[in-house]
């Protein structure tokens, strides 16, 4: 549970988790189904409870959970209560954290924020936890950490503490806050600066560990004007750097009140004077307001993310750092990214190419963003930390679109190293990426084996070639390219199809481990294997079905051996009827009254939706499992 700034408190994971039960569960739920989810003693679910109810008192009082002898745990309240309370926790689970555990994040935020020893058992007061269960967190957050190059000091009765650099340690901060930000949510956050509504996601992190409410409040009324004026002075801007230089301004209001002083950035920020002469004033303007005085090093810390170039002289070290980014992102993934030559090679080029478009205010966009972050997010997360670490301190600032093109490089290298299972290939239509839309679907569709990259016109190829590892182009016109080209119709054809998979039948990877063929199967294998795999599908999710359809119309759980034993029968009871096949009655018939014959009736009527004949031993067989639980 961790503490916020106002008295009020954020559910852990496992508590999250319960309450999602809690609310989907049609009938109690007993401790020891918890338990045996959980895998956790009664004690830590009795605890947890104990946080539920402090966490409805507070948020919901006209919820209660409240406990049934015999069955377990529920929700009670007055429907129109339960109802509105239901639709809040809809929306309070859904919303993205930065890390696995909350648990953990309040863990990174203390130690980022605390200059002096912090002790394990003063974080686990703090979480009303365990030691132990913070030292088992502390795992995931020295990975955080190593990312960062940031050192973790331990000292025998002190304690922890972080050795760094105050701008290091700000920019760890800044990322951190902005890592728990899906898409949606950003562009939902950034929609509300410019329409003047209270970004309330942001305002949640940023109260609880940097400011109070009201100051919040002072500060997004001033930066909003700030960042008005910003947007208006140049074309280019991008609104998510507007939202990273509001979160920077939060940081550093933070650490100037707690005479947390910025080291010197020397000559690296340069830009548009006029525009960054206005911003200079506003800020301090702004600080001001609070009795606080800004320094011009602080104020070329804030400036950083809007500055699109950098100090670079022709003795730049850029092989160098392209050097410690393959070496760091190896130690953190603990993948030999360093045996891969290409990947420096192709990394040395990439950056090249970056830091040239910087030193001319150009902006890396790529639209692949979106699907990088979602298919490679775990190596999007590490090499974004290990490049603000290696670049920030160069005054080179990356954005998510420099940084996803660095990613595709790394994920080439994984795939050669340790073999692929797919093509990535470029679409390109004759006019613009419109007219592309329904052959990539069809691609998509009809070749598992690739994947799509991209589209474009026929005059960005050259560009988007360059810029992306691409290995086949399919294209509805004819053009010359070193790479393997095929030329389809707008609409995919027969013959289409099957020049595709010729080409596709050529593709070979050859790794330093293995060397593996990359091909589709037969038609008439793979047209197989798909029936197969749909007819598994569907008995799996029919089983499931059966299962929550019976264990509603019994009203009540079961021991989890039992219950387990039922799921399984559930399953292999839709196979049956889906081959005509009868179960083997083993077990001598038994009569049942009573409320036994109430839900030997229910189970029958239930069974009737899955199969038009149902057999007295299948009836029978599932009655057993809650007869024997009455026995």
């Amino acid at each position: 549970m961790i503490l916020q700034k106002g008295g009020g408190f954020v559910l852990n994971v496992r508590c999250r988790k319960i309450l999602a039960d809690l609310l989907n569960a049609p009938y109690p739920i007993p401790t020891e189904i918890l338990m045996e989810k959980y895998d956790v003693s009664e004690r830590s679910i009795k605890y947890d409870i104990g946080k539920l109810r402090a966490y409805l008192a507070e948020n919901a009082p006209d919820v209660t959970l409240a406990y049934q002898a015999r069955r377990g745990f529920s929700f009670e309240a007055k429907p129109d209560a339960l109802y509105a309370f239901q639709q809040k926790m809809d929306v309070e689970l859904q919303k993205p954290s930065a890390f696995s555990s909350e648990r953990i994040r309040h863990i990174v935020f203390t130690m980022l924020l605390t200059r002096d020893y912090i002790t394990l058992q003063s974080m686990a007061d703090v979480l009303q936890v365990s030691k132990d269960t913070v030292l088992r967190d502390m795992e995931a957050v020295d990975a955080f950490f190593t990312a960062w190059n940031i050192h973790v000091e331990r000292r025998a009765h002190r304690g922890l503490r972080l050795v760094t650099t105050e701008s290091k340690r700000r920019q760890a901060i800044a990322y951190f806050i902005l890592s728990g930000f899906e898409l949606p949510d950003m562009e939902k956050t950034i929609a509300q600066f410019w329409h003047g509504a209270d970004a309330k996601t942001l305002q949640t992190t940023i109260c609880c560990y940097l400011m109070t409410e009201e100051e919040f409040s002072r500060l997004y009324r001033g930066c909003r004007i700030i960042l008005r004026e910003m947007r208006a002075g140049r074309e280019n801007l991008q609104a998510k750097e507007l939202l990273e230089l509001f979160v920077r301004i939060c940081v550093s209001f933070h650490a100037v009140r707690s005479g947390n002083v910025i080291e010197s950035t020397g000559d690296g920020v340069h830009w548009n004077s006029d525009l960054r002469t206005r911003l200079d004033h506003r800020l301090e303007e702004l600080f001001a307001a609070f009795d606080l005085t800004i320094t011009r090093d602080e104020l070329d810390w804030l400036a950083l993310p809007l500055a699109h170039t950098y100090a670079a002289g022709e003795n730049f070290p850029v092989e160098g750092l392209v050097r410690q980014l393959i070496r760091r992102t190896s130690e953190v993934m603990d993948v030999p990214f360093e045996t891969d030559g290409e990947l420096y090679e192709n990394l040395l080029l990439h950056m090249r190419r970056i830091l040239i478009k910087k030193q001319s205010y150009a902006i890396n966009v790529n639209p692949l963003i979106d699907d990088i972050r979602r298919r490679f997010g775990g190596l999007f997360e590490t090499v974004k930390q290990v490049c603000y670490d290696l670049f920030d301190a160069s005054h080179i600032y990356l954005h998510d679109g420099d940084i996803s093109y660095i990613v595709l490089y790394f994920r080439l290298s994984y795939e050669t190293l340790f073999g692929k299972t797919y093509v990535r290939t470029l679409v390109v239509c004759s006019s613009g990426i419109s007219s592309a839309k329904l052959l990539m679907k069809q691609l998509q569709n009809t070749f598992d084996v690739l994947q799509i990259v991209g589209c474009c016109s026929i005059a960005e190829v050259e560009r988007v070639v360059a810029e992306n590892p691409v290995e086949l182009i399919i294209s509805v016109l004819p053009l010359q390219s070193h790479l393997p080209c095929v030329v389809v119709q707008a609409i995919l054809q027969k013959q289409d199809v099957e020049k595709i998979r010729a080409t596709l039948a050529e593709f070979r990877v050859v790794s330093k481990a293995r060397e593996c063929t990359l091909q589709k199967s037969s038609p008439v294998r793979t047209n197989e294997m798909q029936i197969y795999h749909q007819f598994a599908e569907e008995v799996i999710c029919s089983g499931f079905n059966l299962f929550g359809q019976v264990m509603e119309a019994a009203g009540r759980r079961l021991a989890p051996q039992r219950e387990k034993g039922l799921l399984l029968h559930c399953l292999l009871a839709v196979n049956r009827f889906a081959g005509g096949a009868a179960y083997a009655g083993l077990l001598p018939s038994r009569m049942y009254g009573g409320e036994m014959a109430d839900l030997a009736t229910d189970i029958r009527n239930v069974l009737r939706e899955y199969a038009p004949k149902v057999p007295d031993s299948e009836v029978e067989a599932i009655l057993n499992y809650f007869a024997e639980a009455e026995g």
